[in-house]
């Protein structure tokens, strides 16, 4: 082996073995084109079919299920890049290609095979899968629970890789479109698979946004709400008509303007009562200063009536001591009670003077005067008091009013509150009771934001294989092979053709080159010798 030739290889060396090994690489590279030539004979043509969805902003995008607001809830932005990735993964599910698989082949006929059998009879997919016993045992023909058998999942199962590869699903960047291409070996089947996938996507889609039992659930909490708001409206009224009142406004204004007036007279009242009890005590201390009576006429040196009538006893009980003396001792106890009585009349009649000073008494003008108005300030502070009683029991029970009608207000304002509180509630499900209802219709006619833009295309000219393309490549690439080939054997050439290559084996140098000479070429030389050695001679 050449172990130089290839740290030393140049353009030149290159021509050189190519040349050298040209047959060798001439036939290597016919041979390789020839094979990719009988494998491109031998390719089945693809037919490619493409359809276009738009993902528009709308229902399913940036509207919410009626159910998605009945709690508190958080903003969530979700990007439109991750919506339509959402929607090309579930395109490209194995839920949706299944449903695809299984759709008729022929719109007309809906006895017609299916889309998987005509995959598995137009590719050569069919039978790569070996005959293997069942996964759960037996021969393979029991039932599962979908009623389908082993061998019926197993071409399902291949029906869906082969549609799975033959499907591309791309979006442009940027974009709210969605390219969505088949490749089969018929345009017509093509196209149909493209189609069902579609119309399989849109219902599939619709299906997925929406919420089962939306609307039931909806009807059910309207019929509540709406007993709850007719309750609450009775309650409220019957409450009303217990009380006698519309409003509690107008009534606690009227009792707070009654309370303020009661407590302004009761005010009043007070100063009043307060002002007749202080006249009273000092008129009261004023009479008990004032005697009742006063001297009205005074007469001096008039006659001592009293003197008088006590001298006439004197005398006559003298006269009783003569008369006693004439006929008794005077030990006698007659005689000495009487001479007691005439020393005790001697003793009284000694202290009492003759002439006295007569003094005539009246009513005090001033005193009766204070009197009435002594009495006047009693019935005047007995009618403050009373009326102080009354206004006080007036206020008190004006104050038990007001906190009656507080009360009622609170009872009042909570009936209102869990009335207004029912009405919203009614007005949210019914809001949302029709938003289901709407959304169910919609959903009816599968209308979402998912549109077709683009009907899948029948296109009867082949996609795959491209000849021209895979000619020239595999041309080029035999050529190359060649060439490789060539550099390669030239590798295991063992010869010495040129001087440098024997100046590199040998160490020596060369002094010489004798060239190299064909058959043809040798014969002339042979011959021209010849005819030079006959004419010297």
């Amino acid at each position: 082996m050449n172990d130089d030739f290839l740290s030393n290889l140049t353009f030149s060396n290159l021509l050189g073995s190519l040349w050298r090994q040209k047959f060798q690489a001439l036939l290597f590279s016919l041979l390789m084109f020839g094979l990719i030539l009988c494998a491109l004979i031998v390719t089945p043509k693809k037919y490619e079919s493409e359809g276009k969805l738009f993902v528009r902003l709308g229902r399913g995008g940036v509207t919410l299920d009626p159910t998605a607001t009945t709690s508190e809830t958080i903003m969530i932005q979700e990007s439109r890049e991750s919506e339509i990735n959402s929607i090309i993964d579930f395109l490209r599910s194995r839920g949706v290609l299944d449903l695809v698989v299984n759709h008729p082949a022929d719109p007309d006929d809906p006895e017609s095979p299916t889309i998987g059998d005509r995959l598995l009879d137009s590719s050569s997919l069919q039978g790569w899968v070996p005959s293997v016993p069942n996964i759960f045992g037996g021969s393979g023909a029991e039932e599962f629970a979908d009623g389908k058998t082993y061998e019926q999942l197993k071409k399902n199962d291949r029906a869906i890789e082969a549609l799975y590869s033959s499907l591309t699903v791309k979006a442009p960047r940027k974009a709210s479109s969605i390219s969505i291409a088949c490749r089969t070996e018929a345009p017509l089947l093509s196209q149909r698979a493209v189609e069902v996938l579609m119309n399989t996507y849109i219902e599939q889609h619709v299906k997925a946004r929406q919420t089962d039992g939306s609307f039931s659930f909806f009807e059910a909490q309207f019929e509540v709400q709406k007993e709850l708001v007719s309750k609450a409206s009775a309650e409220l009224a019957e409450f009303k008509n217990k009380i006698g009142v519309m409003r509690i406004d107008s009534l606690r204004s009227a009792t707070r303007s009654k309370i303020a007036d009661t407590e302004m007279q009761l005010s009043i009242v007070n100063t009043k009562y307060a002002a007749t009890k202080t006249r009273y005590d000092q008129i009261s201390n004023i009479l008990g200063q004032l005697p009742s009576q006063m001297v009205i006429e005074e007469t001096e040196g008039a006659a001592n009536q009293g003197s008088d009538l006590m001298r006439d006893r004197l005398y006559t009980l003298q006269l009783q001591e003569q008369e006693l003396l004439a006929r008794l001792n005077p030990s006698h106890p007659q005689v000495l009670a009487v001479r007691e009585q005439l020393v005790e009349a001697n003793r009284i009649m000694t202290s009492e003077k003759r002439d006295r000073t007569l003094v005539t008494k009246g009513v005090n003008k001033n005193f009766e005067s204070l009197r009435l108005d002594l009495m006047n300030a009693k019935v005047q502070t007995a009618a403050a008091e009373s009326e102080k009683v009354v206004l006080t029991e007036k206020l008190k029970q004006a104050k038990e009013e007001m906190v009656k009608i507080n009360n009622n207000e609170t009872r009042l304002a909570e009936l209102q509150r869990y009335l207004n509180r029912a009405e919203s509630n009614f007005q949210i499900y019914s809001e949302k009771r029709e938003e289901a209802r709407i959304n169910l219709e919609l959903d009816s006619k599968n209308i979402s934001n998912v549109k077709i833009i683009q009907e899948p295309t029948l296109q009867v000219k082949h996609v795959s294989p491209r000849y021209k393309i895979i000619l020239l490549a595999s041309l080029f690439c035999s050529l190359m092979a060649g060439a490789c080939l060539a550099v390669f054997l030239e590798q295991f050439d063992s010869k010495i053709r040129t001087a440098s290559e024997v100046e590199d084996s040998l160490g020596i140098d060369v002094l010489t080159i004798v060239p190299s000479m064909s058959r043809r070429e040798l014969s002339l030389s042979r011959q021209c010798n010849e005819n030079s050695t006959i004419g010297i001679s």
